[in-house]
Protein backbone atom coordinates (compact mmCIF):
# COMPACT_ATOMS: atom_id res chain seq x y z
CA UNK A 1 0.00 0.00 0.00
CA UNK A 2 0.90 3.62 0.11
CA UNK A 3 1.15 6.24 -2.55
CA UNK A 4 3.21 5.18 -5.56
CA UNK A 5 6.25 7.39 -6.15
CA UNK A 6 6.35 9.91 -9.01
CA UNK A 7 2.59 9.88 -9.61
CA UNK A 8 0.40 10.95 -6.74
CA UNK A 9 3.19 12.30 -4.57
CA UNK A 10 4.08 14.76 -7.32
CA UNK A 11 0.45 15.85 -7.51
CA UNK A 12 0.19 16.33 -3.76
CA UNK A 13 3.39 18.36 -3.75
CA UNK A 14 1.91 20.68 -6.35
CA UNK A 15 -1.32 21.11 -4.44
CA UNK A 16 0.56 21.53 -1.18
CA UNK A 17 2.41 24.39 -2.80
CA UNK A 18 5.94 23.21 -2.15
CA UNK A 19 8.07 25.18 -4.57
CA UNK A 20 5.00 26.64 -6.31
CA UNK A 21 4.04 30.25 -5.82
CA UNK A 22 0.42 31.34 -5.73
CA UNK A 23 -2.69 29.34 -5.01
CA UNK A 24 -3.55 26.14 -6.85
CA UNK A 25 -6.31 26.58 -9.44
CA UNK A 26 -8.81 24.21 -11.09
CA UNK A 27 -6.20 23.11 -13.64
CA UNK A 28 -3.68 22.25 -10.93
CA UNK A 29 -6.21 20.23 -8.99
CA UNK A 30 -7.45 18.57 -12.17
CA UNK A 31 -3.92 17.43 -13.02
CA UNK A 32 -3.46 16.06 -9.51
CA UNK A 33 -6.79 14.20 -9.64
CA UNK A 34 -5.79 12.75 -13.02
CA UNK A 35 -2.44 11.65 -11.54
CA UNK A 36 -4.28 10.06 -8.61
CA UNK A 37 -6.52 8.24 -11.08
CA UNK A 38 -3.51 6.92 -13.02
CA UNK A 39 -1.89 5.89 -9.72
CA UNK A 40 -5.12 4.15 -8.71
CA UNK A 41 -5.37 6.26 -5.57
CA UNK A 42 -9.15 6.63 -5.25
CA UNK A 43 -9.12 8.15 -1.76
CA UNK A 44 -6.55 10.78 -2.73
CA UNK A 45 -8.56 11.73 -5.82
CA UNK A 46 -11.71 12.17 -3.69
CA UNK A 47 -9.82 14.27 -1.12
CA UNK A 48 -8.54 16.52 -3.90
CA UNK A 49 -11.99 16.83 -5.46
CA UNK A 50 -13.42 17.84 -2.09
CA UNK A 51 -10.65 20.44 -1.74
CA UNK A 52 -11.63 21.89 -5.14
CA UNK A 53 -15.20 22.25 -3.88
CA UNK A 54 -14.11 23.74 -0.54
CA UNK A 55 -11.98 26.26 -2.44
CA UNK A 56 -15.04 27.26 -4.50
CA UNK A 57 -13.22 26.44 -7.72
CA UNK A 58 -15.02 25.22 -10.85
CA UNK A 59 -15.09 21.45 -11.30
CA UNK A 60 -14.65 21.00 -15.04
CA UNK A 61 -15.43 17.99 -17.21
CA UNK A 62 -11.86 16.68 -17.27
CA UNK A 63 -11.52 16.88 -13.49
CA UNK A 64 -14.87 15.18 -12.94
CA UNK A 65 -14.11 12.48 -15.53
CA UNK A 66 -10.80 11.74 -13.78
CA UNK A 67 -12.60 11.51 -10.44
CA UNK A 68 -15.20 9.16 -11.97
CA UNK A 69 -12.42 7.01 -13.38
CA UNK A 70 -10.60 6.94 -10.03
CA UNK A 71 -13.84 5.89 -8.32
CA UNK A 72 -14.24 3.13 -10.87
CA UNK A 73 -10.71 1.85 -10.35
CA UNK A 74 -11.31 1.95 -6.60
CA UNK A 75 -14.43 -0.21 -7.07
CA UNK A 76 -16.71 2.57 -5.84
CA UNK A 77 -19.38 2.49 -8.53
CA UNK A 78 -21.85 4.40 -6.35
CA UNK A 79 -19.45 7.35 -6.05
CA UNK A 80 -18.76 7.26 -9.80
CA UNK A 81 -22.50 7.36 -10.49
CA UNK A 82 -23.04 10.28 -8.08
CA UNK A 83 -20.23 12.24 -9.72
CA UNK A 84 -21.65 11.54 -13.16
CA UNK A 85 -25.11 12.65 -12.05
CA UNK A 86 -23.62 15.85 -10.65
CA UNK A 87 -22.53 16.77 -14.18
CA UNK A 88 -26.14 16.85 -15.34
CA UNK A 89 -27.01 19.27 -12.55
CA UNK A 90 -24.20 21.65 -13.51
CA UNK A 91 -23.31 23.69 -16.53
CA UNK A 92 -20.95 20.90 -17.68
CA UNK A 93 -22.31 18.30 -20.11
CA UNK A 94 -20.84 14.80 -19.94
CA UNK A 95 -18.82 13.61 -22.92
CA UNK A 96 -18.00 10.12 -24.15
CA UNK A 97 -15.08 9.83 -21.70
CA UNK A 98 -17.26 10.55 -18.65
CA UNK A 99 -19.96 8.18 -19.92
CA UNK A 100 -17.41 5.45 -20.58
CA UNK A 101 -15.88 5.89 -17.13
CA UNK A 102 -19.24 5.42 -15.41
CA UNK A 103 -20.04 2.35 -17.57
CA UNK A 104 -16.65 0.96 -16.51
CA UNK A 105 -17.52 1.64 -12.87
CA UNK A 106 -20.76 -0.31 -13.26
CA UNK A 107 -18.87 -3.19 -14.86
CA UNK A 108 -16.28 -3.29 -12.09
CA UNK A 109 -19.08 -3.23 -9.54
CA UNK A 110 -20.76 -6.09 -11.43
CA UNK A 111 -23.81 -3.91 -12.03
CA UNK A 112 -24.33 -5.39 -15.47
CA UNK A 113 -27.90 -4.15 -15.98
CA UNK A 114 -26.85 -0.59 -15.12
CA UNK A 115 -23.84 -0.82 -17.43
CA UNK A 116 -26.00 -2.04 -20.31
CA UNK A 117 -28.66 0.59 -19.61
CA UNK A 118 -26.05 3.35 -19.54
CA UNK A 119 -24.45 2.07 -22.74
CA UNK A 120 -27.82 2.05 -24.51
CA UNK A 121 -28.56 5.57 -23.23
CA UNK A 122 -25.18 6.67 -24.58
CA UNK A 123 -26.14 5.27 -27.97
CA UNK A 124 -29.47 7.12 -27.90
CA UNK A 125 -27.88 10.49 -27.09
CA UNK A 126 -24.55 10.02 -28.84
CA UNK A 127 -25.25 12.88 -31.19
CA UNK A 128 -25.52 15.22 -28.21
CA UNK A 129 -22.31 14.00 -26.56
CA UNK A 130 -19.26 16.14 -27.13
CA UNK A 131 -16.90 14.16 -29.37
CA UNK A 132 -13.39 13.52 -28.09
CA UNK A 133 -10.69 14.21 -30.68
Amino acid sequence: PGIPPNVTVLGLDLVGGSGITGRPNSTTYGACIAASDRGEQWAVAMELLEEVRRSHLQVDLITCSSAISASSKGHHWEQAWLLFQSLWGSSVEPNAIACGAVVSAFERGQKWARALDMASQMEMVRTSLTPVV
